[in-house]
C-alpha cells in the first residue's frame, strides 16, 4: 500500500509530554473508577503493569540490538507494580510518528467512516483496556493500548473485538533472523 508515513511530519506531530504518565497509572485509574478490588485468590504473587512492559521483559532475550531498559518495581502486599524508567525522549521520533500515521491511514473515527489523514498525531491520546490473566500461580493485571475495534468482530465481547496495529521496518536481509551471531532455528 502506498501510504506516505512522513506526511505531516514534523509540523503535525504532538509528542507525549513529560507530564503525561503511562504504565501502571492506567490500571490504577481503572481500578478506582470501576471499584475493582485486587483479589489475589490462589495466586502466589500478582504483577500489575502494562502490556508494553511485559512485552519488553519477555522479548529481551530475542532482541538483536542489545537495547537496554530500566524498570521500577515496587512490592506492596504481594503485588509487584512494574513501570518503565525512561531516560530521555525517544530519539527515533519519526519512527514513532510512522506507527501513529499508519493508524491514521487505516482507522476511522466512526463505523463506515473514512480515515482523516490530515489531523494531528497526538501521542498523548490513547484508548486502553485492562486484562486479568494467570500464568501458573501468578496473576497478571495489565493495561494495553488498543488502536481500534473490529466493525463485525468474531468475538463480540472485550477484549475480543479490540485491534492493536504494529509497524516495523522492512527486514534487511539474512542477518534479520540472527541473534548474537547465531541463526534462529
Amino acid at each position: 500500500m502506498p501510504f506516505d508515513l512522513n506526511h505531516g511530519y514534523p509540523h503535525k506531530y504532538l509528542p507525549m509530554g513529560s507530564n503525561v504518565k503511562d504504565g501502571v497509572d492506567h490500571v490504577l485509574r481503572w481500578m478506582l473508577k470501576e471499584k475493582y478490588t485486587l483479589d489475589q485468590g490462589d495466586a502466589s504473587t500478582v504483577f500489575l503493569t502494562s502490556r508494553g512492559r511485559l512485552t519488553k521483559i519477555f522479548t529481551s532475550p530475542y532482541q538483536m540490538r542489545g537495547e537496554g531498559w530500566k524498570m521500577a518495581v515496587t512490592l506492596y502486599r504481594k503485588t509487584f507494580y512494574i513501570d518503565e524508567v525512561r531516560d530521555s525522549e525517544d530519539s527515533n521520533s519519526w519512527m514513532v510518528y510512522w506507527g501513529y500515521k499508519f493508524e491514521q491511514y487505516v482507522c476511522a473515527d466512526q463505523p463506515n467512516g473514512k480515515p482523516n489523514i490530515e489531523g494531528h498525531i497526538n501521542t498523548s491520546e490513547a484508548f486502553y483496556t485492562v486484562v486479568e490473566s494467570n500464568i501458573n500461580s501468578f496473576k497478571l493485571l495489565f493495561s494495553g493500548e488498543v488502536d481500534c475495534m473490529e466493525e463485525c468482530p468474531k468475538y463480540p465481547t472485550a477484549p475480543g473485538y479490540y485491534v492493536e496495529m504494529k509497524t516495523s521496518l522492512k527486514p534487511n536481509g539474512e542477518d534479520f533472523f540472527y541473534r548474537s551471531g547465531q541463526p534462529l532455528n
